[in-house]
Order: C-alpha cells, then sequence, then structure tokens
C-alpha cells in the first residue's frame, strides 16, 4: 500500500493499519508500505518511527520513484528499508547512452550494497 505525505502528518498510521489488519484479517508480514522520498521532507523523524514501528511488525518497506526528487543518501541508511524502486523516468534512459545505463547502474550497487531489493519501473 502506499502512504502519502499528508497520511504521515494527519492520522496515527500504526494505529490505522493495526486496526485495518485486525479487521480484515490480513497479516502484518504480507504488506509492503510504499512511500515516495517527499514523504520525508516535513517531519522525517515522524517517517522513521512510523516505518521502524511497520517493520517492528514484520512489514516490508519500499522507497518509491527514488531519484526523482529528494534524494538523500543519509535517509537511506536512516530508514529501515526494504526495497529501492528506481523511477521509470531512469529505466527508460537505458541503452540510450552512457549516463543512462550509468545511473541505473550505480543505483542497482548501491542497494545491493544496503542490502535492499530493487525494482525498475
Amino acid at each position: 500500500f502506499n502512504i502519502s505525505p499528508l497520511q504521515f502528518a494527519a492520522v496515527d498510521l500504526v494505529e490505522a493499519i493495526d486496526r485495518a489488519v485486525a479487521r480484515t484479517g490480513a497479516r502484518h508480514h504480507a504488506l509492503e508500505a510504499e512511500i515516495t522520498e517527499s514523504a520525508m521532507l516535513a517531519e522525517p523523524e515522524r517517517v522513521i518511527a512510523t516505518l521502524a514501528a511497520f517493520r517492528e511488525r514484520g512489514m516490508r518497506l519500499a522507497l518509491d520513484d527514488f531519484g526523482t526528487g529528494y534524494s538523500s543518501l543519509g535517509y537511506l541508511r536512516r530508514l529501515p528499508l526494504d526495497v529501492l524502486k528506481i523511477d521509470r523516468s531512469f529505466v527508460a534512459e537505458i541503452g540510450a547512452g552512457r549516463h543512462g545505463d550509468s545511473l541505473v547502474n550505480a543505483i542497482v550497487s548501491m542497494a545491493g550494497a544496503l542490502g535492499l531489493t530493487c525494482v525498475a519501473e
């Protein structure tokens, strides 16, 4: 499921997800929460704490559209992520010149070094 930056500010997201899981009979470990880089802008500590609580429940965590906005390698170190999703604008440049290939290769290598699954959109 996708989490918008507004949802981090508006509700107790962990509690809301716990209620939805209880109501539907789903299991936390079957869920993957996905955020975009822009979710980190307003309240990075709150986002990190929320993601850590999701991780404690066994959920997978993904960072979507990596590289398109507010990429920070510092956040990659701090976020409890499982998946790094390369934005399609980078993937579209594969084969179109050495820079397109180089950037995607660098992101894939970095994700691997951090122990993250890498997905190209």
